[in-house]
């Protein structure tokens, strides 16, 4: 179910890179400490880079994460908004549209 999202993540990022090649899109993966069991094969399966968190970093836990956040940032590297894909599967088409066009209007803000 969760590598579903993260296929759809994928296809998402393929997405916008051939519809808007200029646009400054770059979807990532964080892993959370603790979690790395089964990274490697986990990374091998879907198309998106990983960021692994550190002690030093505390990424997941300075934004707040929570399981299944997709955090939109402006070009300021700043959190616009928080999209949880468990809320709102991107199974869904409406879905997909709705991040798509959240993504594209953070990258084109000013």
């Amino acid at each position: 179910y969760c590598r579903g999202q993260f296929d759809r993540l994928t296809e998402l990022q393929a997405e916008i890179q051939t519809e808007y090649p200029d646009l400054p899109i770059a979807l990532l993966s964080i892993n959370k400490i603790g979690a790395e069991s089964g990274i490697s094969s986990f990374t091998e399966e879907h198309g998106l880079p990983m960021v692994g968190d550190s002690t030093e970093l505390l990424i997941w836990e300075q934004w707040g994460g929570d399981w299944r956040d997709v955090f939109i940032l402006n070009k300021q590297n700043e959190i616009m908004e928080i999209y949880n894909l468990t809320e709102h599967n991107l199974n869904d088409p409406n879905n997909y549209t709705e991040l798509k066009e959240k993504l594209i209007a953070a990258a084109q803000s000013e």
